[in-house]
Protein backbone atom coordinates (compact mmCIF):
# COMPACT_ATOMS: atom_id res chain seq x y z
CA UNK A 1 0.00 0.00 0.00
CA UNK A 2 3.09 2.34 1.14
CA UNK A 3 4.19 5.02 -1.09
CA UNK A 4 7.81 6.92 -0.16
CA UNK A 5 7.76 8.18 3.13
CA UNK A 6 9.99 11.19 4.11
CA UNK A 7 12.14 11.36 7.49
CA UNK A 8 11.69 13.47 10.35
CA UNK A 9 15.22 15.08 10.00
CA UNK A 10 14.15 16.12 6.29
CA UNK A 11 10.99 18.00 7.40
CA UNK A 12 13.20 19.83 10.41
CA UNK A 13 15.21 20.72 7.99
CA UNK A 14 12.86 22.11 5.64
CA UNK A 15 11.15 24.07 8.55
CA UNK A 16 14.18 25.52 9.73
CA UNK A 17 15.18 26.36 6.52
CA UNK A 18 11.64 28.43 5.89
CA UNK A 19 12.31 30.17 9.01
CA UNK A 20 15.54 31.32 7.88
CA UNK A 21 17.84 28.87 9.76
CA UNK A 22 20.39 26.70 7.94
CA UNK A 23 20.73 23.41 10.12
CA UNK A 24 23.13 21.92 7.95
CA UNK A 25 26.75 22.42 9.86
CA UNK A 26 28.73 22.11 6.47
CA UNK A 27 26.66 24.90 5.05
CA UNK A 28 26.81 27.07 8.45
CA UNK A 29 29.14 25.98 10.82
CA UNK A 30 26.40 27.00 13.84
CA UNK A 31 23.77 25.15 12.79
CA UNK A 32 20.35 25.27 14.88
CA UNK A 33 20.97 25.21 18.94
CA UNK A 34 19.51 22.37 20.71
CA UNK A 35 16.69 24.44 22.19
CA UNK A 36 15.49 25.70 18.15
CA UNK A 37 15.73 22.09 17.48
CA UNK A 38 13.31 20.85 20.79
CA UNK A 39 11.04 24.04 19.14
CA UNK A 40 11.22 23.01 15.78
CA UNK A 41 10.35 19.09 16.82
CA UNK A 42 7.13 20.28 18.87
CA UNK A 43 5.57 22.30 16.20
CA UNK A 44 6.50 20.03 13.89
CA UNK A 45 4.67 17.15 15.92
CA UNK A 46 1.49 19.06 16.41
CA UNK A 47 1.40 19.62 12.86
CA UNK A 48 1.60 16.01 11.85
CA UNK A 49 -0.81 14.72 13.98
CA UNK A 50 -3.43 17.79 12.55
CA UNK A 51 -2.02 16.71 8.91
CA UNK A 52 -2.20 12.92 9.79
CA UNK A 53 -6.12 13.05 11.23
CA UNK A 54 -7.10 15.40 8.53
CA UNK A 55 -8.28 12.56 6.55
CA UNK A 56 -7.85 8.56 6.15
CA UNK A 57 -4.75 8.72 4.03
CA UNK A 58 -4.80 5.47 2.38
CA UNK A 59 -0.79 5.28 3.20
CA UNK A 60 -1.23 5.38 7.05
CA UNK A 61 -3.08 2.23 7.36
CA UNK A 62 -1.58 -0.76 7.78
CA UNK A 63 -2.28 -4.72 7.18
CA UNK A 64 -1.31 -8.15 7.75
CA UNK A 65 -2.50 -11.37 9.24
CA UNK A 66 -3.85 -11.44 12.84
CA UNK A 67 -4.02 -14.65 15.19
CA UNK A 68 -7.64 -14.20 17.80
CA UNK A 69 -6.64 -15.98 21.26
CA UNK A 70 -9.52 -17.04 22.78
CA UNK A 71 -11.59 -14.98 20.30
CA UNK A 72 -9.55 -11.44 20.97
CA UNK A 73 -7.18 -9.56 19.26
CA UNK A 74 -5.38 -7.46 21.70
CA UNK A 75 -5.43 -3.68 21.00
CA UNK A 76 -1.52 -3.99 20.83
CA UNK A 77 -1.27 -5.69 18.29
CA UNK A 78 -3.40 -3.06 15.73
CA UNK A 79 -1.04 -0.29 17.31
CA UNK A 80 -3.90 0.56 19.00
CA UNK A 81 -5.72 1.53 16.32
CA UNK A 82 -9.10 3.58 16.59
CA UNK A 83 -10.06 1.98 12.79
CA UNK A 84 -9.73 -1.18 11.79
CA UNK A 85 -11.68 -4.16 9.42
CA UNK A 86 -11.14 -7.82 9.47
CA UNK A 87 -11.29 -9.85 6.60
CA UNK A 88 -11.26 -13.88 5.89
CA UNK A 89 -8.37 -12.92 4.00
CA UNK A 90 -6.49 -10.65 2.10
CA UNK A 91 -9.46 -9.31 -0.28
CA UNK A 92 -7.17 -7.20 -2.33
CA UNK A 93 -6.36 -10.22 -4.93
CA UNK A 94 -8.81 -10.31 -7.89
CA UNK A 95 -9.53 -14.15 -6.92
CA UNK A 96 -9.71 -13.09 -3.40
CA UNK A 97 -13.14 -14.61 -2.12
CA UNK A 98 -12.60 -12.41 1.24
CA UNK A 99 -15.89 -11.93 3.43
CA UNK A 100 -15.98 -9.25 5.81
CA UNK A 101 -15.65 -10.87 9.72
CA UNK A 102 -17.48 -8.88 12.34
CA UNK A 103 -15.92 -7.91 15.09
CA UNK A 104 -17.06 -5.65 18.75
CA UNK A 105 -14.18 -4.45 21.17
CA UNK A 106 -13.79 -4.27 24.54
CA UNK A 107 -11.18 -3.35 27.51
CA UNK A 108 -9.67 -6.85 26.16
CA UNK A 109 -9.40 -6.29 22.26
CA UNK A 110 -10.90 -6.60 19.42
CA UNK A 111 -14.00 -9.93 20.30
CA UNK A 112 -13.98 -11.65 16.74
CA UNK A 113 -17.53 -12.51 15.96
CA UNK A 114 -16.48 -15.63 14.05
CA UNK A 115 -15.22 -18.99 14.37
CA UNK A 116 -11.75 -18.74 12.35
CA UNK A 117 -8.16 -19.23 13.61
CA UNK A 118 -7.09 -15.92 11.89
CA UNK A 119 -8.23 -12.89 9.69
CA UNK A 120 -6.57 -10.17 7.84
CA UNK A 121 -6.75 -6.92 8.99
CA UNK A 122 -6.28 -3.26 8.11
CA UNK A 123 -6.06 -0.52 10.85
CA UNK A 124 -5.06 3.04 10.70
CA UNK A 125 -2.88 3.30 13.62
CA UNK A 126 -2.67 6.18 16.42
CA UNK A 127 -0.25 9.13 15.45
CA UNK A 128 3.35 8.76 16.19
CA UNK A 129 5.14 11.32 18.35
CA UNK A 130 8.58 12.23 17.40
CA UNK A 131 11.47 12.37 19.67
CA UNK A 132 14.58 12.53 17.56
CA UNK A 133 15.51 15.43 14.99
CA UNK A 134 17.98 13.94 13.82
CA UNK A 135 16.65 10.38 12.21
CA UNK A 136 16.56 9.51 9.04
CA UNK A 137 14.04 6.75 9.31
CA UNK A 138 11.28 7.50 6.16
CA UNK A 139 8.10 7.55 9.19
CA UNK A 140 6.09 10.74 7.73
CA UNK A 141 3.40 10.20 4.99
CA UNK A 142 5.19 12.12 1.74
CA UNK A 143 1.58 12.90 0.53
CA UNK A 144 1.24 15.17 3.54
CA UNK A 145 4.89 16.64 4.27
CA UNK A 146 4.79 19.68 2.34
CA UNK A 147 1.55 20.67 4.84
CA UNK A 148 3.05 19.16 7.81
CA UNK A 149 5.91 22.10 7.18
CA UNK A 150 3.53 24.70 6.32
CA UNK A 151 1.26 24.21 9.56
CA UNK A 152 4.50 23.42 11.81
CA UNK A 153 5.73 27.21 10.11
CA UNK A 154 2.39 28.36 11.38
CA UNK A 155 2.52 27.27 14.76
CA UNK A 156 6.16 28.14 15.19
CA UNK A 157 4.74 32.02 13.89
CA UNK A 158 1.82 31.70 16.42
CA UNK A 159 3.64 30.89 19.45
CA UNK A 160 6.30 33.96 18.01
CA UNK A 161 3.12 36.42 17.96
CA UNK A 162 3.31 37.32 14.70
CA UNK A 163 -0.09 35.99 14.28
CA UNK A 164 -1.29 37.25 10.66
CA UNK A 165 1.77 35.20 8.93
CA UNK A 166 1.01 32.10 10.83
CA UNK A 167 -2.49 32.33 9.37
CA UNK A 168 -1.35 32.93 5.69
CA UNK A 169 1.05 29.51 6.82
CA UNK A 170 -1.77 27.55 8.23
CA UNK A 171 -4.22 28.18 5.39
CA UNK A 172 -1.32 27.56 2.75
CA UNK A 173 -0.89 24.23 4.94
CA UNK A 174 -5.06 23.21 5.05
CA UNK A 175 -4.87 23.88 1.20
CA UNK A 176 -1.91 21.78 0.62
CA UNK A 177 -4.03 18.80 2.94
CA UNK A 178 -7.58 19.35 0.71
CA UNK A 179 -5.66 19.23 -2.87
CA UNK A 180 -3.50 16.04 -1.65
CA UNK A 181 -6.77 14.16 -0.32
CA UNK A 182 -9.23 15.22 -3.27
CA UNK A 183 -6.09 13.29 -5.47
CA UNK A 184 -6.06 10.77 -2.48
CA UNK A 185 -9.84 10.12 -2.15
CA UNK A 186 -9.88 8.68 -5.32
CA UNK A 187 -7.53 5.86 -4.48
CA UNK A 188 -9.37 5.66 -1.11
CA UNK A 189 -12.32 5.17 -2.69
CA UNK A 190 -11.50 2.37 -4.70
CA UNK A 191 -10.71 0.21 -1.06
CA UNK A 192 -13.93 -1.19 -0.17
CA UNK A 193 -11.85 -3.28 2.25
CA UNK A 194 -10.70 0.07 4.46
CA UNK A 195 -14.90 0.70 5.52
CA UNK A 196 -15.80 -0.02 8.79
CA UNK A 197 -17.75 -3.40 9.51
CA UNK A 198 -19.77 -3.20 12.75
Amino acid sequence: MSRTKVSVKTVVWDLARALGYEPDTSIDSNGISDILTSQLLRCINSAHEDAYNANEWEDAWQDGTLTPTSGVIPFSDISDAARFTLWSEDPRPVTSSAYPIRSTTSVDGIQVQASVSTVFGFWLPQVAAFTDATSTTPVILESIASAVVDLARAEYLQTSGQHETAGKYEAKGRAKLEDRWAVEFQRVSRAPWLKAIS
